[in-house]
């Protein structure tokens, strides 16, 4: 998408915004993600991710967002520690989670730090 692209999408009358020797919204191409900030997901939730997502020789299909959402569907390769994080929460925490991952999936993410 170009900067102006996203100016018009952005509902902006002028799509050439000047800072300095910087101009946003051009005819330059973005990669859109690039510019949005990666949500961050526990390692063990990123480690299931990739296991998901990863290609199998000889099988029809990877897992999908969807599928590895759901316990009842993903029992054989959920983690314990993945369905907890997804629903023995209260049902924010559970919204707040699932939106993550999503995001997560969808978007790229960055290892959460451990507290100590």
């Amino acid at each position: 998408m170009t900067g102006k692209e996203m100016a018009k999408t952005l509902g902006l009358d002028d799509p050439v915004l000047s800072k300095g020797s910087h101009t946003l919204f051009d005819d330059k191409d973005y990669d859109i993600l690039k510019l949005m900030p990666k949500v961050k997901i526990p390692k063990f939730v990123a480690e299931y991710i990739e296991y998901c997502k990863r290609d199998i020789p000889h099988s029809p299909s990877r897992i999908g967002v969807g599928s590895a959402m759901q316990p009842e569907y993903m029992c054989v390769c959920m983690p314990d520690e993945i369905e907890r994080w997804l629903t023995d929460n209260d049902q924010g925490t559970n919204a707040k989670h699932e939106e993550l991952f999503a995001r997560a999936w969808l978007d790229g993410y960055e290892i959460q730090q451990e507290e100590n």
